[in-house]
């Protein structure tokens, strides 16, 4: 009984934990988007009203970041996030992610500096997990290195490996806490203490697994820490066997729709089929279609399934979660 009482304990801590971390963690973009929204209120200089604009752009892609990185989690760990290759070079990635936080080390006034492969060396590799992985490691030295620190991005691409390396010149990771810092919704911070979100790095470590690589770290108190990420990058002159073998296509079957078929005019608008509960998102839909689509629209998947065989539209776009019947289950 006391055992039990222990447990429960401790999964109350962890859920306390976890709705604090996480209340947190979205309350930092959330503030610095309603703020400026405030200020706009009562601002009549366009300039300025562009600016603060902007500055809502870069908090809401932040916040819409940590959600999507919860359910690509959520998506890894019930076997469900696919692994998708392309064959091409790394450099134009790795430069993007680069050109993003050069800009924020700036205004952080930290020397940020880099060593990229060759363009001309190819292979096949996942182009969003390797963008992702990047940009988390980055983000995650910013946030722990001081202003006036140091941070170094060294990626190189040989023996069918990728090799990134992420060293910053912060307060370290401590022995006993080297351990958790891969642990979701922990982090270490300046005090070395576990505190925060740490939602970045246990996501790098799920994407990195995924992707049949390994990650390490090496950090002492005080003297700074360096992850290296090590990946497979097929080489490009091995890459269409590899691709043909992991990209065989099946016998496809046509699979005909039941429902009355209607005869399209060319000259008419194709028609667009929006499935969506919530009202407001609908709307947004459903304007920034309505010049090129004739916009119909459903409230969940049960009523979106029924119209896409009476009217067999030219696209859906369906939300997921939704009440009678999601989208997974209306797409089947």
């Amino acid at each position: 009984l006391e055992m039990k009482h222990l447990q429960d304990r401790e999964l109350n801590d962890y859920k306390f934990n976890l709705f604090s971390n996480l209340t947190h963690e979205f309350r930092t973009p959330l503030t610095l988007i309603k703020a400026p929204l405030e200020l706009i209120k009562e601002e009549n200089n366009l300039t300025v009203v562009k600016e603060k604009v902007e500055y809502i752009e870069r908090n809401t892609e932040h916040l819409l970041k940590l959600v999507n990185q919860l359910l690509d989690i959520n998506k890894i760990e019930s076997g469900k996030m696919p692994v998708s290759f392309k064959v091409g070079s790394i450099a134009p990635i790795i430069g993007h992610v680069v050109h993003l936080f050069q800009e924020d080390a700036e205004q952080k006034e930290i020397n940020f500096t880099y060593s990229l492969p060759n363009s001309e060396v190819q292979g096949m590799f996942d182009e969003d997990k390797l963008e992702k992985i990047l940009f988390n490691l980055l983000s995650n030295a910013l946030k722990f290195t001081p202003s006036n620190g140091r941070i170094h991005l060294h990626v190189t691409a040989f023996n069918e490996q990728i090799v990134i390396k992420v060293l910053d010149n912060g307060p370290g990771i401590s022995e006993e806490n080297k351990k958790l810092v891969f642990e979701k919704y922990y982090r270490v911070n300046q005090s070395g203490k576990i505190a925060g979100s740490g939602i970045g790095l246990s996501f790098v470590k799920e994407l990195v697994e995924l992707l049949g690589g390994t990650i390490d770290i090496n950090s002492k108190e005080q003297m700074g820490t360096t992850f290296t990420v090590r990946i497979p990058f097929a080489n490009a002159k091995n890459a269409d066997i590899v691709s043909s073998e992991m990209f065989e296509i099946q016998d496809t079957k046509i699979i005909p729709i039941s429902g009355n078929v209607i005869e399209k005019n060319q000259n008419k608008k194709p028609v667009l089929l929006v499935v969506e509960d919530n009202a407001d998102i609908q709307k947004l839909i459903a304007e920034i279609f309505h010049t090129d689509y004739k916009v119909i629209k459903a409230e969940n998947g049960s009523e979106g399934l029924k119209l896409a065989r009476t009217i067999v539209p030219d696209m859906v776009i369906t939300d997921v979660m939704m009440p009678v019947m999601d989208g997974f289950e209306m797409c089947d």
